[in-house]
């Protein structure tokens, strides 16, 4: 099955940063409240998710940056924190709110926290149960 195949048939897919503790709690964090299950997850430093990015979007993505791909576009830093965010009951309310804050105040924002992403959070090993485990790709 094709990159491009699995990304069609599993159309809204966050990729992240496998390397990061703080972007796995993120991931953890998002499971625990996506009710409706529409998310699926990819670390960055995947196959898959180097060779989508690569092949159709035609970008580099930043180490400090997760994208979100909706199932028509890639989304980048506050944007797909806000896409990702529109998806998740109560949480869609928080997001409409700060799409009202200027893109370069959000992203100055989201880029130092990126930035210090690694000594903001704490080493720890979340091991996923199976029914988790189903949402990565």
């Amino acid at each position: 099955m094709s990159c491009y195949t699995i990304i069609m048939h599993k159309n809204k897919i966050v990729f992240f940063d496998g390397d990061c503790a703080m972007c796995q709690g993120w991931v953890h964090w998002l499971i625990q409240r996506d009710t409706k299950k529409q998310l699926f997850f990819a670390p960055l430093n995947s196959n898959l998710g180097t060779s989508f990015i690569n092949k159709y979007f035609n970008l580099q993505a930043p180490p400090d940056s997760i994208l979100f791909f909706d199932g028509i576009r890639m989304h980048t830093q506050s944007e797909a924190v806000i896409e990702i965010g529109l998806l998740l009951p109560f949480y869609n309310y928080l997001a409409i709110i700060i799409k009202f804050i200027p893109k370069f105040i959000r992203n100055g924002i989201y880029s130092t926290i990126a930035k210090n992403r690694k000594y903001l959070s704490k080493k720890i090993c979340r091991i996923f149960t199976d029914e988790e485990l189903v949402r990565f790709l």
